[in-house]
């Protein structure tokens, strides 16, 4: 994979998309190419999936409680930064505490600088069945089906 694309892009191009903070993936069979992901964190490049734990649009942060280790991270977000929200693109005061996220940032200083912000969209196999509504707006109440009797 990793040849393929120095080849098509060139190895100066690809450092230099990496370094941008642009995703590379590879085929669909297992995800990210752990060859890119670990060259991704040479150039500088981290990425931190979690859950929104505090949302500052005036400071321009968003702090993330990693869902691997439990440790929080605040990402600043500057202007220009792509923020992108259930699969259009968004700002930073449209995310809301709670909500799953994904970034990538770099470390400048002591500061974490966002690359981009993603809140992905629910995993339909995850919601929860919405319940029937009358003519009125109201919620049906639905009984569950009834148990299968033993002859």
């Amino acid at each position: 994979m990793r040849h393929r694309l120095v080849r098509a892009l060139g190895p100066g191009l690809l450092v230099a998309a990496l370094a941008a903070g642009c995703a590379v993936r590879a085929p669909k069979s297992n995800g990210m190419d752990q060859e890119l992901v670990v060259e991704g964190r040479a150039l500088g490049i981290h990425e931190v999936r979690g859950e929104v734990v505090q949302v500052n649009p005036e400071s321009g942060t968003i702090r993330v409680r990693d869902r691997e280790d439990q440790r929080e991270v605040e990402i600043r977000v500057v202007d220009g930064t792509p923020v992108f929200y259930e699969g259009g693109v968004a700002s930073l005061q449209e995310i809301s505490e709670g909500s799953p996220v994904r970034a990538a940032y770099s470390i400048e200083g002591t500061e974490k600088i966002a690359s981009w912000v993603e809140v992905p969209r629910p995993d339909p196999r995850q919601r929860p069945a919405r319940k029937p509504l009358q003519p009125d707006g109201t919620e049906t109440e639905v009984e569950p089906p009834p148990a299968a009797s033993d002859p």
